[in-house]
């Protein structure tokens, strides 16, 4: 049996847009130039910093949008009409500041035992989190993948920044998971220290 990604090579179209351009996205004229574009998918923002879904996952922050726009509801009925896919694009390698205190064990820890804020926010808002932390798993990611599956028509998810980082580990992680004494993967110049 083949799944409907495996018929042919597939034309895939992955934009990936701003929030202010999310809060203004006109849905029909989005889908109509990835059709014009001859894209047979989309790869669609879901959740990252936000969720662009209704999300019943306390932690989860709902992006507002229009009082009670669901824009991913939206994408995928007019995407379906013009037979365009949606492939799910979710992200949970940073997770917000406000949960260091409670779930510390969610986030990749320097050599001194602290959370590493995000490069890429200027605002120390977000923290990297650790791939085999709770956040990326149970605790967080598991719930809202289970959200989208079983609430949402999609057609695949798409695992953005899977492993980022991923092969500087911490203490509590070479410990919670035996990781070899080698730390294959580990970036680290000493290797009698934890990345």
């Amino acid at each position: 049996m083949e799944f409907w990604w495996q018929t042919h090579p597939l034309r895939i179209d992955h934009p990936n847009m701003k929030l202010e351009e999310a809060e203004k996205l006109n849905v029909k004229q989005f889908i109509t130039e990835c059709k014009d574009l001859h894209a047979e998918a989309i790869v669609f923002s879901t959740k990252a910093i936000y969720a662009f879904y209704n999300t019943w996952i306390i932690v989860h922050q709902r992006r507002p949008l229009n009082g009670t726009r669901v824009l991913l509801a939206e994408v995928i009925k007019e995407g379906e009409s013009k037979q365009i896919k949606v492939i799910a694009r979710v992200e949970f390698s940073n997770a917000e500041r406000r949960f260091i205190d409670n779930c510390v064990e969610w986030f990749h820890l320097n050599q001194g035992e602290k959370p590493i804020p995000s490069p890429d926010d200027p605002s120390n808002r977000f923290y990297e989190t650790n791939l085999m932390g709770g956040y990326q798993n149970q605790d967080y990611a598991i719930p809202v993948l289970d959200e989208l599956i079983n609430n949402y028509n999609l057609h695949g998810i798409h695992l953005n920044a899977g492993g980022w980082r991923s092969s500087r580990f911490d203490k509590s992680m070479v410990l919670e998971y035996h990781f070899p004494e080698n730390k294959i993967g580990c970036s680290c110049s000493n290797p009698d220290e934890f990345c």
